[in-house]
Order: structure tokens, then C-alpha cells, then sequence
């Protein structure tokens, strides 16, 4: 049986420390493949499949942001960012910052596959777990900083998101002035503490809103590195705005969001442009594991 690396030996800054953990790892055959872009750590038995998984796969990321907690149930982890480079191998793009999400940890997704795990729901103060692309950033100045390439909204004193399940804006940043208002619950975007000074939208959820699935799920500032939030991911004004001057929406960039601690499978994870007969050929296209014990290049960006 072909066993694939759990995703902590390649997004825990150390890797030879966990392979100390290698007893527990033999125990979870096909863990995510988070770094490989081959998520979904199957056996393709054919070119007609191969070509129908890169049909629907849609352009391949050449950007990947990982986020990992050590447990479910913990808010407090660590972020890195991921690029591909001219040769196909994947870089870290700059060194990992810490980060927090839902003061209760992490919960399924929506559209994420089915596990053992309770799936996000609206109030939970969970962060959905799963690989989400991004959607626009958000800011207080009228303009984006320079470096800047998402498309951007600009907050204002009306801008809210919808958190009302029952309204058709559910789960969608407005203006109060421009719609026929039909919510009762709202997330006001200008803040007095300044936590979407910077930040951007993940796509969870959307754009076609199930009721209850979860909302406004965002990437934005903290309030502090010790203290959770109400279901988004949170770091420093600085490493904010670093990662959104860092993002590139030409490369397709997507968000992995899960723990250390659990194998995960995520389908709808894009593959790269060709697929190989084996996930592990599949990981080697992504320029892993010709040594074992060697992490990704760091390009110190």
C-alpha cells in the first residue's frame, strides 16, 4: 500500500522533528498532500481521466497559503505562503508568521468531503477547514496600497456583510445604501478596533450561499496573538498587508486551512496541468521528495 506524508511534514517549519512521529504516521494511509497541489491523493487509472480532473480542475495554483493548527480544536497556528517557480518547484515565498482563527478551532467546510468532523455552521466561532481561493480585499483607505492586486472594496461607513441566514445578501459585503435592506443580522465593517483595516474575503461559502454553512468568513487583522475570533484567520497589521502585497491573482492563488494532526482528504483541491499514474508521481511533479529529509526551497522573499 503506497502511504503519503502528513501534511505537518511539509508545513511545520522543522521536518526531521516529526519524523519521530513515524509510528503514528504509518497508521493513516492517504493523508492530505497539501504542498504537492495533488490533494486529493487518488490513483488515476487513465488518460481520459487524467484529462477530465485537469477539465474541471481549472487553472493550476502557482500561489498555495497553508494555515495549520496542531488540533482541531486549537486557534493558535502558524501561516505560510507558497509559490511556484520557473522550474515548477514550489518555493516559500517568505519566513512563517503565526495566526489565529476561531476562538473553537476548525470545522468542515461546506463543499469540502465528509469526515468524522462537524461541518462549519453559522455562530459556531469555527474557521472552515478545506481549500478555498480568494475573493476580493477590503480596506479603510479609499485606495489599495501599490502593491495591492486583488480587486478591492473599499470600507466605509455602510459597508457591512450580511450574516442573516435568511436574507438573498447572505454571506455577501454590500453598501447599506445601495440594496433594499431585508436582514437582521450584519457585520459593520468599520470598526473602532480596526480589524479590517486590511484584509480579503474567502471564498467559503460562495458565491452561491448555503443558509447556515458559516459567513463573512475573512483573512484580517487580530486583536492579539492569544486572542481567537468569531470564525475568521487573523495575524499582525504588518504580516497582513505583507501577505496581500504577496498575492497574486494571475497565479491563481488558493487557502488550505487544516490541522497537523488530522488526515484529510479535500476534492475539489485543483491537480497540476498533467496527472501521473500515482499520487506519488503526482507529488514528485510538484518537485518533492527526491530527498525525503530536505523541506521546500526557500527563496527568502
Amino acid at each position: 500500500m503506497l502511504y503519503i506524508l502528513p501534511i505537518k511534514y511539509f508545513v511545520y517549519p522543522n521536518l526531521r522533528r516529526y519524523f519521530k512521529d513515524m509510528e503514528r504516521f504509518l497508521s493513516l494511509p492517504f493523508y492530505l498532500c497539501a504542498i504537492g497541489l495533488i490533494f486529493s491523493c487518488q490513483t488515476v487509472s487513465s488518460d481520459q481521466q487524467n484529462s477530465e480532473r485537469v477539465k474541471e480542475a481549472g487553472p493550476s495554483p502557482d500561489q498555495l497559503i497553508v494555515v495549520s493548527v496542531e488540533e482541531w480544536s486549537d486557534f493558535q497556528g502558524v501561516l505560510q505562503a507558497f509559490e511556484r517557480n520557473d522550474q515548477g518547484r514550489w518555493e516559500e515565498a517568505f519566513d512563517a508568521f503565526p495566526i489565529v482563527i476561531g476562538k473553537n478551532g476548525l470545522a468542515l467546510g461546506i463543499h469540502q468531503l465528509k469526515g468524522n468532523q462537524a461541518l462549519k455552521r453559522e455562530g459556531d466561532l469555527k474557521t472552515p477547514a478545506g481549500m478555498f481561493s480568494i475573493g476580493s480585499a477590503f480596506g479603510y483607505a479609499p485606495k489599495p496600497l501599490p502593491g495591492i492586486n486583488l480587486s478591492y472594496h473599499p470600507v466605509t461607513a455602510q459597508t457591512m456583510c450580511i450574516e442573516d441566514t435568511a436574507s438573498q445578501f447572505y454571506n455577501q459585503i454590500l453598501e447599506e445604501d445601495e440594496v433594499q435592506a431585508d436582514w437582521s443580522s450584519t457585520d459593520r465593517m468599520l470598526r473602532k478596533d480596526n480589524l479590517y483595516e486590511w484584509g480579503f474575503f474567502l471564498n467559503h461559502n460562495s458565491p452561491d450561499a448555503v443558509p447556515q454553512a458559516g459567513s463573512c468568513i475573512f483573512f484580517h487583522i487580530w486583536r492579539g496573538a492569544d486572542r481567537g475570533t468569531a470564525g475568521c484567520t487573523a495575524m499582525s497589521p504588518e504580516n497582513m498587508i505583507k501577505l496581500l502585497e504577496w498575492i497574486d491573482p494571475q497565479k491563481h492563488p488558493v487557502v488550505i486551512q487544516a490541522p497537523r494532526s488530522e488526515a484529510l482528504f479535500f476534492p475539489s483541491i485543483p491537480t497540476v496541468d498533467s496527472l501521473a499514474n500515482s499520487s506519488l508521481d503526482l507529488i514528485r511533479m510538484g518537485g518533492f521528495f527526491q530527498d525525503s529529509n530536505r523541506p521546500v526551497n526557500q527563496s527568502g522573499r
